[in-house]
């Protein structure tokens, strides 16, 4: 099984590992990474991959994403016209129902 371990080089990763929710798995006791934090690491790297797995993460949880705060978790690493985050509020639009 593959696992990414997260140092937080920039804030926003610290973000992320505070904001982990406590799961058992196999007897122990781990830390994930919830899906809006997991959409915010996936657009500061934004590869081919990483834009695939924004698209599941939306699909997968529909209506069900607090995409504000992903929105708010990107403003200090990008404006509003950069390119990740135009792509992300068209993914959105493609694969997320706010109902």
């Amino acid at each position: 099984m593959k696992v990414d371990w997260l140092k937080p080089v920039l804030p926003v990763f610290q973000h992320v590992i505070d904001t982990a929710q406590q799961e058992e798995w196999l007897g122990h006791k781990i830390r994930i990474a919830t899906a809006e934090s997991l959409i915010v690491t996936k657009l500061v790297a934004f590869r081919r991959q990483d834009q695939l797995d924004i698209e599941n993460l939306l699909a997968a949880n529909q209506g069900q994403l607090d995409l504000d705060l992903v929105r708010c978790e990107m403003e200090p690493i990008a404006e509003l016209d950069d390119p990740r985050l135009v792509q992300f509020e068209e993914m959105v639009n493609q694969f997320y129902s706010e109902s």
